[in-house]
């Protein structure tokens, strides 16, 4: 029933659909609260809601369908937390099966529960655009009218499905976002050892210091963006290490030295920015050898 017109409030009876796996309402003109009989449907796999005008707090009782693997509830109008510190609960954790959370352009206020440290099976996290505040523990796509401080925890390590962390300004279409995060630590090594990931979207934050060594382990990485922090030394030889990268963004840090040779091996980047750095020398004669790149920014 996605993609139509439904409008008004959900009615309380969808909680007597006991045998309902897939509920998709997204993208209608719903409006109220999100009913807790929601609550009631034990067989829910996927709850699609977004781009709706559901407003009020998520239903406690959601994080107990465990066979739960999708919760879309994207440019709502969803607040609180079900009065547990007026935050997402910390219950979340009970959905082990959860793949993919998104919850852009929300209402949510308060801390941001560890727990979710806890999701391995999650593929996709998007919490842009909220107004979560104090104790960031955990990876959180957000940007507007915030000022969070902290880290990003070695929890992510046990996210092994990871494949797109995006909590970054650009790839959302908000690259002219004021509000930057308040992190001020250097570059968070643990995301090394996330080998799932096939997309990283780190840009338009404060990370500082240089990039972890451990970086260049993701072999399989297709899309890396950093750009536009205060990243800084120099770029090893081992970057060359991420051969089937198709996109890599370091623009605009404080990354120095000259541009290592070993560049050139990366045959399949189709954009390459280092643009805005502090970088010296001269051009290696292997990024003769891109034959993929079709845009490059090296001033």
């Amino acid at each position: 029933m996605n993609n139509n017109k439904l409008e008004g409030p959900l009615s309380r009876q969808v909680g007597n659909l006991t045998m309902l796996a897939w509920f998709d309402l997204s993208n209608n003109y719903l409006a109220g609260v999100i009913p807790h009989e929601v609550g009631n449907l034990p067989e829910l796999t996927d709850l699609p809601l977004s781009y709706n005008e559901f407003s009020g707090s998520i239903p406690i009782g959601i994080f107990n369908i465990s066979p739960l693997v999708t919760i879309g509830l994207t440019e709502n109008h969803i607040s609180g937390g079900n009065n547990i510190n007026g935050v997402l609960p910390g219950s979340i954790s009970n959905l082990s099966k959860l793949t993919f959370l998104e919850l852009f352009s929300n209402e949510f206020t308060g801390s941001i529960p560890e727990s979710l440290g806890n999701l391995r099976q999650l593929e996709l996290l998007n919490l842009y655009g909220n107004s979560f505040t104090s104790g960031l523990r955990f990876i959180t796509p957000l940007a507007n009218c915030c000022n969070l401080k902290g880290n990003v925890p070695s929890e992510i390590r046990n996210m092994r499905n990871l494949s797109t962390l995006s909590q970054g300004a650009t790839q959302l279409g908000h690259a002219n976002t004021i509000n930057k995060w308040s992190f001020s630590n250097p570059f968070p090594s643990c995301l090394g050892t996330v080998t799932s990931l096939r997309e990283v979207y780190l840009d338009s934050n404060n990370f500082t210091a240089s990039i972890p060594s451990s970086l260049w382990n993701l072999k399989d990485i297709l899309k890396l963006n950093l750009s536009s922090n205060f990243i800084n030394g120099s770029l090893p030889r081992e970057v060359g290490n991420l051969k089937a990268a198709i996109l890599l963004d370091l623009s605009r840090n404080n990354i120095s030295g000259n541009i290592p040779s070993t560049l050139g091996v990366l045959q399949k980047l189709i954009q390459l920015s280092l643009a805005h750095n502090r970088i010296e020398g001269s051009i290696p004669d292997t990024f003769g050898e891109l034959i993929s790149l079709e845009a490059r920014s090296l001033i």
